[in-house]
């Protein structure tokens, strides 16, 4: 072993051979550190280190390195081991012994690198992360172990730049992986280096949406410079509204603006707007809604069913929904108000639908004073003669066989000769009364019980049967009145 040792010695005081590795040399306290890198990319198997006398080694340390020291040749010690690229060793050795002189990696038995001992070591402290930054270079830590100052440096950059001095900044505009090797010079004007990798990364900017709506962005990149001021305007769809920030801001400032220091990941979230159905009723009745809910959303349809009470119709809608569709819709694109109206009933006859004499006959008065009822003023309905003449009506609302009396027919004198038909579409007649000529005035009115006809009617038919007075007026009829109303 000793032998191979004296080999190598010889070797490494002849050799002058520098590969890509490199040796850092720092004072600490009462100690001396050598950090070795072996950057060489072929792994070694030994470091022999030389000094001006006899060292005091107090200990050694490994990263990705295992030496051990073998033999100690007076001023000169050998470590053996596996020492794979990219690892790092320390050695601590006495302050007060010898000065380190010499120093080499070994792969069996030759020399892999000799190590300057005592050229400056370049120190890089670098600050900087993002695109647009000012990037600060310091080389301050940078010394001579020879006790030495260092008197220049000089900055070099991948993308070609250059600049001198102990601190240097600049600001990248292209993002990337860059490096800058700091190259200085101590008193005897030897030089030592060291390169520094470093990224420069483009910021960017996520923003997600929650709910319908989208976000503009101002300006819209793909990527942003540190210190960028960009603008996140929130633009609800129909029936959204813009509810807030999360994440990287927040707030619901509409628009906001964010500062861009770094990566920024945004939420804008978006809530549906709730509409209201306020149905509102003129007169005695309800209005169904489907669905019945205590608010709607943007575009639902809402059905409108209107239920009269007893004695009253539904007369039709105003506000946001127009017309007398029964039932309707309500289209909610807002707050919405209708209005839904009821009307009393009428039990009397309210259309004249159909007039029809025989040849000859004379109207004292006319058909349409049977409309409305037996308070009306004393404007009767003469039916003329020949018998045979009649008179259609609708009634005002629709009715049906009840208890007692249906319905009467107010006759204005005592020779009336009447025949009472009904009916649920004005085409199919059925007769329910036939009067006969009174000798004393009494009741006005004829009574008519439709049993047993069940159905629900709308129009009645007056048929004139008195030829009283040859040319005269004919029978006269004052008003009509149903008394029980049923819904079809």
């Amino acid at each position: 072993m000793k032998g191979f040792v004296a080999v190598v010695l010889l070797v490494v005081l002849a050799s002058g051979v520098v590969g890509a590795g490199s040796f850092d040399f720092y004072l600490s306290g009462d100690v001396v550190v050598g950090l070795f890198n072996n950057m060489t990319g072929i792994t070694v198997d030994g470091l022999m280190l030389s000094f001006a006398d006899t060292a005091e080694l107090l200990y050694a340390v490994g990263i990705g390195a295992d030496l051990a020291m073998v033999s100690d040749i007076g001023p000169t010690l050998l470590f053996e081991g596996a020492v794979v690229p990219g690892a790092t060793w320390e050695a601590h050795w006495s302050w007060l012994g010898p000065r380190l002189e010499s120093a080499a990696w070994l792969a069996g038995d030759a020399v892999v690198e000799e190590i300057c001992v005592h050229c400056p070591t370049a120190v890089v402290l670098m600050h900087g992360m993002w695109l647009g930054e000012t990037f600060s270079f310091d080389g301050r830590a940078s010394a001579d172990p020879d006790g030495g100052h260092i008197t220049a440096y000089l900055w070099e950059w991948s993308d070609g730049v250059r600049a001198e001095g102990v601190e240097s900044s600049r600001v990248i505009d292209e993002p990337g992986d860059y490096r800058v090797t700091l190259t200085v010079w101590d008193e005897d004007l030897q030089t030592g280096s060291r390169t520094a990798h470093f990224a420069v990364n483009a910021c960017t900017l996520e923003v997600t949406t929650v709910g319908g709506g989208a976000v503009s962005i101002i300006p819209l990149r793909p990527f942003f410079s540190y210190g960028d001021t960009v603008t996140l305007d929130p633009e609800p769809e129909a029936g959204w509204e813009f509810a807030g920030w999360s994440g990287d801001l927040t707030g619901s400032a509409d628009p906001a603006s964010i500062t861009i220091d770094g990566h920024k990941a945004v939420t804008a979230t978006f809530t549906r707007i709730e509409y209201t159905l306020d149905v509102d009723i003129t007169g005695s009745g309800t209005v169904v809604t489907t669905p019945d809910q205590p608010f709607y959303y943007y575009g639902d349809v809402v059905s409108l069913d209107p239920q009269a009470e007893v004695g009253w119709e539904f007369a039709g809608w105003s506000g946001d929904v127009t017309g007398s569709d029964d039932p309707a819709e309500a289209h909610v694109f807002s707050n919405t108000a209708v209005s839904a109206s009821f009307e009393v009933v009428s039990q009397y006859a309210v259309r004249l639908v159909e007039v029809s004499l025989p040849a000859n006959s004379q109207i004292l008065r006319p058909a349409s004073a049977v409309l409305g009822s037996e308070t009306t003023p004393p404007l009767n309905t003469n039916m003329g003669t020949p018998a045979g003449g009649y008179i259609t009506v609708e009634m005002g609302m629709y009715f049906t066989d009840g208890p007692g009396d249906d319905l009467y027919v107010f006759e204005g004198g005592l020779q009336e000769e009447l025949d009472v038909f009904i009916s649920e579409d004005a085409v199919a007649w059925i007769q329910v009364a036939s009067s006969q000529k009174r000798s004393v005035y009494a009741d006005p009115r004829l009574k008519v019980d439709i049993a047993p006809n069940s159905g629900c009617y709308r129009y009645i038919r007056i048929v004139n049967r008195s030829d009283y007075g040859g040319n005269g007026p004919g029978a006269d009829v004052d008003a009509i009145q149903v008394l029980h109303q049923c819904f079809p």
